[in-house]
């Protein structure tokens, strides 16, 4: 088979893509058949540690296809909340409100893109940053506390409660939403040392593939075949 056969179920199984952990344990399955056909020096640790590594990554799937599905719907929440954010700046504007209002609505449109610049930079193929992960939660419950400041007031955040009207009635929708995406980002929260169990995994996996490709480059040719690098 082809070495490299592995490398894109690896890759989308750890993006939470159900059928490619399926893809995963045949193409190791057929990897660990060809290598037990063949007597090929200095590839059996590598090989090794790849089929430990997988296996950890297979018994995280269910947490891992869960994360990531709840950061698609962060990015899509964080998309859907942008109007309403944007909407309650533009009604402080227009209302005339005190700085301290204009400027926390000016701020919920922010963290709305930032939330899901984060969603997107923590399903992606980069380890887990510990500055990221804080600061996607740090953003949502700063959403979820200037929300509740605009609608109810804050003293601390200098807000008044919003008069009754249109604009509050919005502000009561926008925090409802800002409760499901609190919870939307807790489900990943809580699921995050699991996460970065899988992403180390993946990095050694990874790693560990090249080495062997070294291996089978040097081996191949003279063992006659079977298990390709390329």
């Amino acid at each position: 088979m082809r070495l490299r056969a592995i490398e894109g179920p690896l890759l989308r199984a750890t993006a939470g893509d159900a059928p490619s952990f399926a893809r995963l344990r045949q193409r190791m399955d057929e990897l660990n058949q060809s290598l037990g056909a063949r007597e090929l020096r200095g590839v059996l640790p590598a090989s090794t540690r790849i089929a430990a590594h997988t296996a950890r990554i297979q018994q995280h799937q269910e947490t891992v296809m869960q994360a990531h599905k709840a950061l698609d719907d962060i990015r899509r929440k964080s998309l859907e909340l942008l109007e309403p954010a944007e909407k309650a700046f533009t009604n402080e504007l227009v209302d005339g409100s005190l700085p301290a209002r204009v400027a926390a609505a000016s701020q919920l449109v922010m963290l709305t893109q930032r939330l899901g610049r984060s969603a997107a930079e923590l399903s992606g193929g980069e380890p887990l940053s510990p500055e990221a992960v804080f600061l996607f939660g740090k953003d949502t419950n700063s959403f979820a506390d200037l929300t509740a400041g605009l609608l109810e007031g804050n003293a601390a955040l200098r807000l008044r409660a919003a008069k009754p009207g249109a604009a509050r009635q919005q502000l009561t929708e926008l925090a409802r939403q800002s409760g499901e995406l609190r919870a939307q980002v807790q489900a990943v929260l809580s699921n995050l040392k699991a996460l970065v169990e899988v992403r180390e995994a993946r990095a050694i996996a990874l790693a560990d593939s090249a080495a062997l490709e070294r291996s089978l480059d040097e081996q191949c040719t003279r063992a006659g075949g079977g298990v390709t690098a390329q």
